[in-house]
């Protein structure tokens, strides 16, 4: 009877802090992420035709619905559609998989998805054709595609890192000159400055029309995060 009373006290234990703490996110060996990558989506999105970081009026609400992957035949999953639905249980009826929450964007390719989970820091590899746009935005593109980002998902994350510098450069370049953590202090998961100046000053924008993110897709990072804001979904229909 102790034993089972302890066992009991365990189990709650466990289930109370991952209530609490959210969940782990498991990461996806080159198999799945290959896998991803070479799919081919039959509904792609209009092109980004203006850089929506100089629309003052941009609208950055964000509907709380899911975008989801929907193969045309089982038996063939090369090809596939992104759909958007109110609600898990929705996609699930329609025979399709969420793939992140919020609606559907530029980034909700699974080529993209391949890419976050193949790299779990991002930070460095855009930073360095971030750098290159200062140059030639052509070059900053095709360094973002060489990462393995689609086209139209390279012209956001241009658009982001340009707004970035102009917005966060003196913060940016301190922090990159001193070599600071991304998250301060250490092991927290409050961001660094230059970090917390990209989440807020160009984030917004980027979340509404890249639609993907690393948190709403289920996947860890090397920048923490709390852990009950990493979206619960698990990508197993490759």
């Amino acid at each position: 009877m102790f034993i089972d009373s302890r066992l009991a006290v365990v189990v709650l234990s466990a289930f109370l802090l991952t209530c609490a703490w959210g969940w782990t996110p498991p990461t996806y060996n080159s198999t799945v992420y290959n896998a991803f990558a070479n799919k081919t989506l039959l509904n792609p999105l209009p092109p980004i035709l203006s850089n929506p970081y100089d629309d003052p009026n941009f609208n950055t609400t964000w509907i709380n619905t899911v975008c989801a992957v929907r193969y045309p035949s089982p038996d063939n999953r090369s090809f596939y559609y992104l759909e958007n639905y109110e609600s898990p249980a929705a996609a699930e009826a329609a025979g399709a998989y969420v793939t992140h929450l919020h609606p559907c964007g530029q980034c909700s390719t699974t080529r993209d998805l391949s890419v976050y989970m193949k790299y779990s820091d991002l930070t460095e590899p855009v930073r360095i054709c971030a750098l290159e746009s200062i140059l030639n935005d052509t070059w900053a593109l095709e360094c973002l595609e060489n990462i393995g980002f689609s086209y139209e998902c390279s012209v956001i994350w241009l658009y982001d890192a340009e707004n970035t510098r102009k917005e966060c450069f003196d913060i940016c370049i301190y922090d990159y000159i001193e070599n600071v953590p991304n998250n301060l202090p250490p092991n927290s998961t409050n961001l660094n400055p230059c970090l917390q100046c990209d989440e807020d000053k160009s984030g917004p924008i980027f979340k509404v029309v890249a639609g993907r993110t690393r948190r709403d897709c289920g996947l860890a990072s090397s920048i923490n995060r709390p852990p009950q804001d990493i979206y619960e979904v698990t990508h197993y229909y490759y």
